[in-house]
């Protein structure tokens, strides 16, 4: 744990490099304790490999390695949302449409008004060819933003980068509802 904590201050820091040198120190004697059967999987010890994970995908733009750390961290029990989405993204990135749609949907319980979530729900659904379900999830989408809109008195996308937001995802929602 004292290697993920180092490594994450280092992270803050802008200083990755040695931020992926204490998580792969903190993997390494982490697995050793587990082959000699000092420690059991723990999810808090899971959280090496999404960190890891996050450096791979985010810094160095390896989702190949970030997948294999994020299915590391979620062996071992270190499993919260955002993990599965960004699994779910990086399956999305390599194209299996499938997988990608297990993780997003996983987790939409947690979070079923969450915007960015429901978009890549239809967008995933619409390229494994699920039609219906895609506009299921646009639909849904776009009755949230339109709720989103009515609330603002004068939409000022030129003005309000928030507005700029809002009215780009209505726009890209209702062309892929189309």
């Amino acid at each position: 744990d004292t290697y993920r904590r180092y490594g994450e201050s280092l992270i803050g820091q802008k200083e990755d490099l040695q931020a992926q040198q204490q998580f792969q120190r903190g993997i390494a004697l982490y697995e050793d304790a587990l082959k000699r059967k000092l420690l059991e999987k723990k999810d808090e010890f899971g959280r090496l490999y999404a960190d890891m994970g996050d450096l791979r995908f985010f810094t160095a733009g390896d989702i190949q390695g970030a997948l294999a750390y994020y299915r590391q961290s979620i062996a071992n029990g270190w499993a919260p949302p955002e993990i599965k989405y960004r699994t779910g993204a990086v399956l999305y990135n390599l194209q299996d449409w499938k997988g990608a749609m297990e993780n997003f949907f996983s987790i939409i319980s947690d979070y079923p008004q969450n915007r960015r979530l429901l978009f890549a729900l239809g967008n995933t659904a619409y390229l494994n060819q699920d039609f219906q379900v895609a506009k299921g999830y646009y639909t849904r989408l776009l009755d949230l933003l339109t709720l989103d809109k009515n609330r603002i008195p004068l939409l000022l996308p030129n003005d309000k980068p928030e507005h700029m937001d809002l009215a780009e995802r209505l726009m890209r929602t209702e062309n892929n509802l189309a």
